[in-house]
């Protein structure tokens, strides 16, 4: 009895301080985003690299200094047959992992094609206030949007799933499936978004014969609801994926985890470029010259009908594989 109660003592620790390094991680990304809006983006190229490595070099020394603080756990002795059951067990993951890919390529395009539709669009706040570089709407305000959006996200789904389902391990599982479910419809949200936009753009440049490197008549805030809806995918699927390797593995194959939630955002960017590649008709020399209206219909296809193999995924297999801490 004291064992146990030990033992879901320990638990709820570790649950804590995970909860505690996950906000503070948060935080420091949305800071830096924050940072970079308000100050970097009114620099010239020259000195904003010479800002970002002083504080890359800063926070890399920050983290040197702080190495005694880290804890440290012991290596567990495992033989060479025990890792390759465990890892046996991983490939139960790989089909289910698939579904992954789609809302990894929306992933991809929000740091790639989400920035090629800014070009063209009207970034300025109101053309009667001169206030230089303060009177416009970077780019990079809509991804400090994003990222706020994905955090606060992240961090409430991780409060209300371990507050309403703590009880039961299972139903945790069933809510995470849930969690990533809803973020990749959140993903063809953005999509749909995306393609919206790019509908707007052509009706304009056929009504008003635009050409190519013409600017368009369309504010830039005509992609904050792509950024937000990319953000709330973020929050759910993309730290919901974090939670499904590790959930579902033994704690000695915990190292497991970041690598193959990397290796699926991985094998998106990778894809992403090879799709462009693939429908190369559809871009064109300048972005009014593109139809990149078809690219985010087909990532909108894609997405929703996963849902689909992914719900039957889930709820047709046992995916809990953690067998042994």
């Amino acid at each position: 009895m004291d064992n146990n109660q030990s033992s879901v003592g320990q638990q709820i620790s570790e649950d804590i301080a995970e909860g505690c390094a996950n906000i503070w991680y948060k935080a420091a990304a949305f800071l830096g985003m924050f940072i970079s809006w308000a100050f970097a983006s009114s620099l010239n190229w020259n000195h904003a690299f010479m800002v970002t490595f002083i504080v890359v070099t800063v926070a890399y020394l920050l983290f040197y200094c702080g190495r005694s603080y880290y804890k440290r756990e012991d290596p567990t002795t495992e033989t060479a047959a025990s890792r390759m059951m465990q890892a046996k067990r991983l490939l139960k993951l790989i089909s289910l992992s698939l579904t992954f890919i789609p809302y990894s390529l929306v992933e991809a395009s929000g740091n790639t094609l989400f920035i090629v539709q800014s070009y063209g669009l009207d970034s300025s706040i109101n053309p009667r206030i001169t206030l230089g570089s303060f009177n416009r709407i970077p780019i990079t305000s809509l991804y400090v949007f994003q990222t706020l959006i994905s955090s606060i996200v992240s961090i409430s789904s991780n409060f209300l799933i371990r507050k309403f389902w703590s009880s039961e391990e299972t139903m945790q599982h069933r809510a995470g499936f849930v969690r990533i479910g809803i973020g990749i419809l959140f993903s063809f949200g953005s999509c749909l978004s995306a393609w919206l936009v790019e509908i707007r753009r052509l009706k304009l440049i056929n009504e008003l014969g635009i050409t190519d490197d013409e600017a368009v008549p369309m504010k830039i805030l005509w992609l904050a609801p792509q950024f937000g809806l990319l953000g709330i995918a973020n929050g759910l699927a993309g730290e919901g994926m974090w939670n499904f390797f590790r959930d579902r593995v033994p704690r000695s194959m915990w190292f497991f985890v970041f690598p193959l939630t990397q290796g699926v955002l991985g094998i998106g960017r990778f894809l992403s470029a090879f799709s462009i590649w693939l429908v190369q008709d559809w871009i064109g020399d300048s972005v009014n010259e593109s139809h990149l209206d078809k690219y985010f219909r087909m990532l909108a296809i894609l997405n929703i009908s996963v849902v689909v193999v992914y719900i039957f995924l889930s709820y047709r297999c046992d995916w809990n594989l953690r067998e042994a801490t």
